[in-house]
């Protein structure tokens, strides 16, 4: 049951048989274990059968199941993933300056961290980051941001805000991104 709940009905259900030929063979190699006073060997065998039936029949359920869990899971990792592009192509669109900006600081955040040799999670939350860093634009007035002339002092600083604003929007969300918080509030503190 265990292998089918980690590795799928096809290696519980291997597993299962394994372990009813392993208890079969025990039987043969050592048949006054098996057989008690009170017991006959038809009844021992009918109960290996009916042990065994049960054994690849729950291995075979727990199996499914587990792939189920985790197709569902493959689901919503790809879902996650197409909201993350949509929203990056979204913020990318309100500075017409920008187009394609978070994509290209996504990937090269992405290879500087696999070159950093950083766990494969903390990959991934610089990879988010890099997407939604620029999230806080989309509170922040178009006509500022799309400004051609040069900006006021209190325009740049409205703009510089954005970091602040889009902490606190991933803030809101929590789950899976609260890790990516730090890292797109501090995206201009280091240069």
């Amino acid at each position: 049951l265990v292998a089918a709940y980690v590795l799928g009905k096809r290696t519980g259900v291997l597993t299962g048989l394994l372990s009813i030929l392993f208890v079969v063979f025990s039987a043969v190699v050592a048949p006054d274990v098996f057989l008690a006073e009170k017991f006959t060997q038809s009844n021992i065998l009918w109960d290996i059968v009916i042990w065994g039936s049960f054994l690849i029949i729950s291995g075979y359920v727990v199996g499914t199941l587990y792939e189920e869990k985790e197709k569902g899971l493959s689901e919503l990792k790809d879902a996650y993933e197409g909201v993350l592009e949509i929203l990056a192509k979204y913020i990318d669109s309100i500075d017409r300056y920008t187009k394609g900006h978070s994509v290209r600081v996504a990937e090269y955040a992405m290879e500087t961290a696999i070159a950093m040799e950083l766990p494969r999670q903390e990959v991934e939350n610089i990879r988010v980051a890099g997407l939604l860093h620029d999230i806080g634009k989309i509170e922040i007035s178009s006509n500022v941001i799309k400004k051609a002339a040069t900006l006021t002092e209190e325009e740049r600083n409205i703009i510089n805000t954005h970091t602040e604003r889009g902490a606190k929007l991933i803030q809101s969300v929590g789950g899976l991104l609260k890790e990516v918080v730090p890292l797109i509030l501090a995206h201009h503190d280091y240069y």
